[in-house]
């Protein structure tokens, strides 16, 4: 589940489709948060980033800070391992046209951290 909180709610990737007229279908994919503290103890994250990388035409990068270096060296090292499996999978035999397509959009949404009259988390 989505939230707002700073705390990472999904685990692995959460996919679902949905059918707009005219479109066809959209797949909408919710993986796991990057550089949280879950992210942290485990090297699955950044995996299911790069899966994910794969079959979008466009990425929501929601995050509660600013953007460092280290996220833009992240997210470059990302791209570079999905054209990597992207050229595997077109000597393969898969259509280069199914995955990473060459007009990738990025979306950054800053979240501000939302403080409730008595919540002593926030």
């Amino acid at each position: 589940g989505v939230g707002h909180e700073q705390q990472t709610f999904t685990r692995g990737i959460d996919i679902c489709g949905e059918h707009k007229e005219g479109l066809g279908t959209v797949v909408w994919m919710d993986t796991e948060g990057l550089f949280s503290s879950e992210d942290a103890r485990s090297a699955y994250g950044p995996k299911i980033f790069s899966l994910a990388l794969l079959f979008s035409s466009a990425v929501l990068l929601n995050n509660v800070k600013v953007l460092s270096e280290q996220f833009f060296t992240f997210f470059s090292d990302q791209q570079q391992i999905a054209r990597v499996l992207k050229q595997g999978l077109a000597s393969s035999g898969l259509p280069a046209e199914a995955l990473l397509p060459g007009n990738l959009s990025v979306f950054w949404v800053l979240q501000q951290p939302i403080r409730f009259e008595g919540d002593e988390e926030a």
